[in-house]
């Protein structure tokens, strides 16, 4: 539903006059710390679990088994396979691809191809 200009000016001095008759000695205001503290813990609780994911991630990039790192996170090894497994895993993909774009890389700039254009197709270096 669209006002009109009048309808918005209208609402505006009435905002206005409502606003202008607040005293801010006597306004009662909620006490909402405590819901602050709250939401401040859930941040640092997601915070923390990142940094848990991407460390396991870390550990499982060196080899380690899920019973060495259950028994770091205090949890059984079924536990901590099914929480981070999809996470070390994606790591782990984006690990080899990096590795791989390297690679290709250096092959190029070994053997004067440049790398793919637009369309796909490989052309030399000038």
């Amino acid at each position: 539903m669209r006002h009109t200009d009048e309808e918005i000016e209208a609402a505006a001095r009435r905002f206005e006059e409502w606003a202008d008759s607040l005293d801010p000695d006597t306004a009662e205001v909620e006490d909402i710390s405590d819901l602050r503290a709250v939401a401040e813990a859930a941040d640092a609780a997601r915070r923390g679990e990142a940094r848990v994911a991407e460390r396991v991630a870390i550990a499982r990039g060196h080899g380690r088994s899920w019973n060495q790192i259950a028994l770091a996170l205090g949890i059984s090894r079924q536990a901590a396979r099914q929480r981070f497994a999809e996470s070390a895993a994606a790591s782990r993909r984006r690990s080899r691809y990096k590795a791989d774009v390297r690679r290709l890389a250096e092959h190029a700039t070994v053997t004067g191809v440049a790398a793919d254009d637009e369309e796909g197709s490989r052309r030399p270096r000038s």
